[in-house]
This record gives structure tokens, C-alpha cells and sequence, in this order.
């Protein structure tokens, strides 16, 4: 996930991205400003990533016992 979305994952993008919320809560900056400004860029990496990126694989091993509820395997 931090290959395809590094600004997620940057310290300073987080604190700036809380400074904008605080301002938008100041009524100091717009909104739909600081959606804008979030969206788009994340839009264009998460058409790359589905692109790009390979499935993830399970790591969940079943234990032999069936669910209550519809009787799958758990």
C-alpha cells in the first residue's frame, strides 16, 4: 500500500491534511476545497493501483468446524 500511496502514508501529509480539517472546522477554509484537494490525486493512484497492483492473498486457514449461522466452513 505504500508503494502505490505514499502520501497517505507521510507523516507530513497526515499533519497537514489535520491542519486543513481544523481550518475547515474554523470555518477558515472550504470543504469542498480540501476534498478537491484529496480526491483527485487519490483518484489517479487508485486507478494505477488497480492497474497495477497484484491480489492479495489469504492468510486465513480454516479450522474444521462449521458456522452456526449457514454452516460454512470456519
Amino acid at each position: 500500500l505504500v508503494e502505490h500511496f505514499p502520501d497517505i502514508f507521510d507523516v507530513g501529509y497526515t499533519a497537514r491534511m489535520e491542519e486543513a480539517l481544523d481550518e475547515i472546522a474554523d470555518e477558515h477554509r472550504d470543504w469542498v476545497e480540501v476534498l478537491r484537494d484529496f480526491y483527485v490525486p487519490l483518484e489517479k493512484q487508485l486507478a494505477e493501483a488497480e492497474r497495477t497492483m497484484k491480489p492479495a492473498e489469504s492468510l486465513a486457514q480454516p479450522i474444521g468446524e462449521a458456522c452456526p449461522v449457514d454452516g460454512g466452513d470456519l
